[in-house]
C-alpha cells in the first residue's frame, strides 16, 4: 500500500511541476496545504508540493527544505514517522 501511495505522490509532484510551467503559482498551493486539518496528510502534501516548488523556484529552495525538515518531528508514531522521513529523503 505504501509503495502505491508513494508512486501516486511522485506522479502528483510531476503534475505540479507541469502546472507550474503553465503559470500556476505553487507558492499559493504550498500555503493552502498548510491549512489541512490532519497532521500526517498535511505533512505528505507539504513535502510533495514543497519539493515541486523547490524544483521550479531555485531561490527559495533552502527555505523550503529547512521548513520541511522542521516539520518532520511532529509525527510521534515510530512507523509513520519512519515512512514520512523515507518519503522526504526520496523526494
Amino acid at each position: 500500500l505504501y509503495i502505491m501511495v508513494f508512486w501516486e505522490l511522485q506522479r502528483l509532484t510531476t503534475f505540479l511541476v507541469v502546472l507550474a510551467g503553465k503559470g500556476v503559482d505553487l507558492a499559493h498551493i504550498y500555503e493552502v496545504v498548510q491549512y489541512e486539518g490532519n497532521a500526517l496528510p498535511r505533512l505528505y502534501m507539504l513535502i510533495t508540493v514543497g519539493m515541486a516548488y523547490a524544483t521550479v523556484s531555485t531561490e527559495k529552495t533552502c527555505e523550503i527544505i529547512d521548513d520541511l525538515a522542521s516539520f518532520l518531528g511532529i509525527v510521534q508514531h515510530p512507523v509513520r514517522g519512519l515512512l514520512l522521513r523515507y518519503y522526504y529523503l526520496q523526494c
